[in-house]
């Protein structure tokens, strides 16, 4: 994952979508855009959110944030904006709330997406909150993402990569579809995208 960006470069896909007249999802709503791992932070103005999301992501051999954050104002929140995959609202308000609460929608302004919406009597208070029960809004996020890949992977695989793995190792599992290069031995299989930049591959031995 690459650092912060401005939010035009985040939903840069987006405006190349809409400029081209993109088609819209089942549902009727416009396709999201951005990244996996993005995130639209709305009226985050002490950053609180900011710095939850930013920690490393664990189990990778250099660190890298669990999310890549940009930041809105409330007023920010329209146009091109509402079409963000993952989008975190805050709303700061001590005569209308007493607590800290989280709520989660699907699909809000666009498709695939997830909103999330904070609401807090006072930034104090969601620090503290957030201190408890940060963990649940990042793997809520997380989740969702690999939730759009499993569903992804279901709709678009390699049958005969999968094929390979199941008369190798008598298993089943979904293959990315860009995994087209491949080795095979009596008990070794090598599966890759042999991409010259985000190479992947998926390496078995029996």
């Amino acid at each position: 994952m690459s650092g912060r960006r401005p939010l035009l470069r985040l939903l840069l896909p987006v405006i190349v979508a809409l400029t081209a007249a993109a088609c819209r999802q089942g549902n009727g709503l416009p396709d999201s855009g951005g990244r996996p791992y993005e995130v639209l932070l709305v009226g985050d103005t002490g950053k609180i959110i900011d710095s939850l999301l930013s920690e490393p992501m664990s189990g990778l051999p250099q660190d890298e944030p669990q999310m890549d954050v940009s930041h809105t104002g409330k007023r920010g929140l329209n146009g091109i904006a509402r079409l963000a995959r993952n989008i975190v609202e805050v709303d700061v308000n001590a005569r209308q709330y007493r607590t800290t609460a989280l709520q989660s929608k699907q699909d809000v302004f666009a498709s695939p997406q997830t909103f999330v919406r904070i609401t807090t009597p006072s930034m104090e208070h969601l620090r503290r909150f957030l201190a408890r029960n940060g963990y649940r809004l990042t793997n809520f996020l997380v989740r969702a993402e690999l939730n759009r890949i499993q569903k992804q992977l279901e709709r678009n695989h390699n049958e005969e990569a999968m094929q390979k793995i199941r008369k190798t190792f008598g298993v089943s599992m979904l293959v990315p579809a860009d995994m087209t290069s491949s080795k095979r031995e009596q008990d070794f299989l090598w599966l890759s995208n042999n991409a010259n930049t985000g190479m992947a591959s998926i390496c078995s031995i029996l």
